[in-house]
């Protein structure tokens, strides 16, 4: 049993940082441990990646495309600039984002992640519209 579903859209196996199964970030990925951070990029964030040798798949150059991001990526590219950070879909988010996992970079606390998510309605993600103050930590 593969521990996805007849779609492949949830791994039942992985959890997300709110603790249920993970869903598909994109069309033909789940976000890993490496690239936890399910992300919407937006352009500021965009030309920061660029300028900073961020390396992004070729299907997220966009703004509002979507990315699996590394937590010190997320992290950097949004620090001093609330405009520039990418907004999380939290149910793509893998676990890995939360934790210290000896990779350096920190990982990041639900409730910073949870300030940046993006909302579902009717199928369609928007930023909250509330926005947050400070900076990502």
């Amino acid at each position: 049993m593969s521990g996805k579903n007849e779609q492949g859209a949830i791994n039942v196996h992985e959890k997300n940082v709110l603790n249920a199964p993970l869903q598909k970030h994109t069309s033909k990925r789940f976000c890993t441990a490496t690239t936890p951070i399910a992300a919407t990029l937006t352009p500021t964030f965009l030309t920061y990646a660029s300028t900073h040798n961020i390396a992004l798949p070729s299907t997220a150059q966009n703004p509002g495309d979507r990315a699996c991001l590394s937590t010190t990526s997320w992290k950097s590219g949004s620090d001093g600039n609330d405009d520039g950070v990418p907004r999380v879909k939290l149910a793509c988010t893998h676990r890995a984002a939360l934790d210290d996992n000896g990779d350096g970079d920190g990982g990041v606390d639900l409730d910073t992640l949870k300030k940046w998510a993006v909302v579902d309605l009717e199928r369609g993600w928007e930023r909250p519209t509330e926005r947050p103050s400070g900076r990502v930590r």
